[in-house]
């Protein structure tokens, strides 16, 4: 029987609170934005609206439903997201797994791994950024959103990780012994490398939190210019 000590127990106490503290906060402002959501327009401008709708109404949701300018905004995200994951995911297993390996199997690692982290800390900016995406033709189609997010290097370094602490070394010369190739080691679902693959499906999340997060906001900020150029 495995008997907790004081300190372990107070510690978990302690822990438990200060999770359930934190999740409440992060819940309640969510709650009140949908009370709002769901509050006539005058309680909710006088700030009477809390954590319960004042009103109750669905105008809101019939004016949004109701813009050309909403259903086009949602189409392109999840047209983004149908894209830029599966592009994403590519991205960051190719450039995470050669730099995996040790620099007797990949001479140029060191300078790779510095010249990727060093874009994290240095980027040419905004303006440059336009002026290539201006400049390579990329100016109102889906790929201005798409690729210039291609590779995360915070995910790559994540998933590197991953890869140096999952994937033990006999595993992938166990896989190579049995033809897997290069491509196939770095994460294809494929008979001769379904021993590395099955322990790299958790990397699949990596790519989908990002662009949830980027269109939603996307979605939310195009319905709120609607609105007001209609104001």
């Amino acid at each position: 029987m495995d008997i907790k000590s004081k300190s372990r127990i107070a510690f978990e106490i302690a822990n438990y609170t200060v999770l359930s503290i934190v999740a409440i906060l992060c819940i309640l402002p969510l709650l009140h934005v949908v009370a709002v959501s769901f509050s006539s327009s005058t309680p909710a401008t006088a700030g009477y609206v809390k954590l319960w709708p004042v009103g109750f109404t669905l105008k809101t949701y019939e004016y949004v439903l109701k813009r050309v300018e909403f259903i086009t905004a949602l189409f392109v995200s999840l047209k983004r997201v149908a894209i830029g994951v599966p592009l994403n995911l590519f991205m960051i297993l190719m450039t995470a797994y050669p730099l995996s390996k040790t620099k007797s199997e990949f001479h140029h690692r060191t300078f790779f791994s510095w010249f990727f982290i060093l874009t994290i800390y240095i980027s040419g900016g905004l303006i440059p950024l336009f002026m290539t995406v201006r400049y390579t033709g990329l100016i109102d189609t889906i790929w201005a959103l798409v690729i210039p997010n291609a590779v995360s290097i915070f995910n790559v370094i994540l998933v590197m990780s991953f890869i140096r602490i999952t994937i033990p070394k006999d595993i992938e010369e166990s896989a190579i012994v049995r033809r897997a190739g290069r491509r196939h080691l770095a994460g294809a679902q494929v008979e001769d490398a379904h021993v590395i693959s099955r322990h790299r499906r958790p990397v699949l999340v990596v790519g989908i939190p990002e662009h949830r997060v980027q269109t939603g906001v996307e979605v939310q900020q195009r319905s709120l210019g609607c609105r007001r150029r209609q104001i």
